[in-house]
């Protein structure tokens, strides 16, 4: 295919063993305004049973999309979508994941904020199904929400040019968690100007956790620092206080030290002027989420959280709590 002929966007899909979720974000895809020849769909399956591979079958039987599918034994989503951004034909590529439906502007609006600058690059808004609030959701859920610019750079809502992408070499297979940080710091060093587009609208599903997942994904976060070391602009972007990757690890902190001030009936009031912000906090949050019996696993989660960043941080060699 010539040059003139590639379509003005390629979407590009991560997945693994989501079939039902995958389905409606192919869905999705074909509802897009976009005409169907300016866009072609990306996914590369990394690893997934054949439920998946029916799926994905089922839509390129029913037509619709310029579907292209590259099968994987594995490898994470770092390394997925490198595979899928070099085999891409045009010049922007959008990013999204199999757990989200993009509005039907989705593309139309990426490209309008994108407008041809090789040199820029496009945050979308991302909202939790159904418009529920993040903050909302129990810890056994699982969603994202973007309203506005964010540092992390979610993938699951973005649009790279292609120079960007080669210019930085693609995401960072090293890591799990934070590729989408990395890359989106690494091109702004470059140069590369971000820009949010609020009318690119993606919806993230609600997905359903156990309590082992809820607890396995914090501690993903501990590959998540290395972008910290690399990035002294995120650094001063990201973190609260310069130091903190959550309120909650703030008041973990000053709950801490008051553990000498326990020692003594004297010194008692000290200890519960240290430590009480963090029973608040606890407490309004599980109150939000679901009831106050979560208030005990709201903590054990943020404690876990916070163990996962200082372990990331010694790996890494920064500061970050």
């Amino acid at each position: 295919m010539s040059r003139s002929d590639a379509p003005e966007v390629s979407v590009v899909v991560a997945t693994r063993d989501r079939p039902e979720l995958l389905g409606r974000l192919l869905g999705a895809l074909r509802a897009q305004t976009l005409g169907r020849d300016r866009f072609e769909v990306l996914v590369v399956d990394d690893g997934s049973g054949p439920a998946v591979q029916a799926i994905l079958d089922a839509a390129a039987s029913t037509g619709g999309l310029d579907l292209h599918v590259v099968r994987r034994d594995g490898g994470g989503p770092a390394a997925a979508r490198n595979v899928g951004w070099r085999g891409a034909r045009a010049q922007l590529i959008a990013f999204t994941d199999d757990d989200c439906e993009p509005s039907p502007a989705w593309l139309e609006a990426g490209l309008r904020a994108w407008d041809g600058n090789g040199r820029r690059f496009v945050q979308g808004r991302t909202l939790p199904a159904g418009g529920v609030p993040v903050n909302d959701l129990s810890p056994f859920q699982h969603s994202i929400e973007v309203a506005e610019a964010t540092p992390e750079v979610e993938t699951c809502n973005v649009f790279y040019p292609r120079t960007a992408l080669d210019a930085v070499g693609g995401f960072e297979e090293s890591i799990r968690t934070g590729e989408d940080m990395e890359l989106a710091w690494s091109a702004r060093e470059l140069g590369f100007e971000p820009r949010f587009a609020p009318d690119a609208l993606v919806e993230h599903a609600i997905v359903d956790v156990t309590p082992a997942q809820s607890l396995r994904k914090v501690w993903a976060w501990s590959d998540a620092m290395r972008p910290f070391a690399r990035h002294p602009g995120l650094r001063r972007t990201r973190l609260m206080k310069r130091v903190f990757w959550n309120w909650s690890h703030y008041l973990i902190a000053r709950a801490l030290l008051a553990v000498p001030f326990t020692r003594r009936r004297l010194t008692w009031p000290v200890a519960l002027l240290l430590a009480w912000p963090l029973v608040a906090f606890e407490y309004r949050k599980a109150r939000q989420t679901g009831g106050v019996h979560l208030a005990a696993f709201w903590l054990l989660r943020d404690l876990v959280e916070m163990a996962a960043v200082i372990r990331g941080a010694v790996r890494y060699r920064t500061l970050v709590l």
